[in-house]
């Protein structure tokens, strides 16, 4: 992350970070040398916690937080016109957060025509499996005596089913 950073930010640049969370990317951007940094975090403890965090570690004049969803801001609440979009909303699987929705949104309003866009890209990789294990997770069999099985029948063939307690995440296919 701080070579991409490295790489893209120089003394002129205004970055723009969407999801912005703790604030460390923005932290981050404005360490690599940003002359601006605007981070948008729609959770508003977040907001207040990156604020903190960024007080905290002296970069509250070059980084303001704006608390907000994304796809709420408009291009005349920024002090600067964004020349980079970094974001890290893409949590443990690439669609998971609906990053690309974000930043595609981010891209047609917010940021100049040319900004450079962090990550340009992304992979995901996907492994079929089949799992009795797995199975038992995610499927319905009864409560209380009563017999749900029926309710299988309109199991969601594409849910996330977040397993960290088992030591795996995945999204399951029936």
């Amino acid at each position: 992350r701080q070579t991409l950073l490295h790489d893209a930010i120089d003394e002129n640049s205004v970055v723009l970070e969407i999801g912005a969370g703790s604030g460390l990317l923005s932290i981050m951007a404005a360490k690599a040398g940003a002359r601006l940094v605007i981070a948008i975090e729609a959770n508003h403890e977040m907001a207040v916690l990156a604020q903190q965090i960024i007080a905290a570690n002296g970069m509250s004049d070059r980084i303001c937080v704006i608390n907000k969803m994304s796809t709420d801001v408009h291009l005349d609440e920024l002090p600067a016109v964004p020349t980079i979009l970094v974001s890290e909303i893409l949590g443990t699987l690439l669609l998971g957060e609906s990053a690309l929705h974000y930043v595609q949104d981010a891209r047609a309003r917010l940021i100049a025509p040319r900004a450079t866009i962090l990550p340009a890209l992304g992979t995901q990789y996907v492994s079929l499996i089949e799992s009795d294990e797995v199975h038992q997770i995610t499927a319905v069999r009864s409560w209380d005596g009563i017999d749900l099985r029926h309710f299988n029948a309109l199991q969601d063939t594409t849910s996330l089913v977040f397993t960290k307690q088992y030591g795996f995440r995945f999204s399951s296919c029936a």
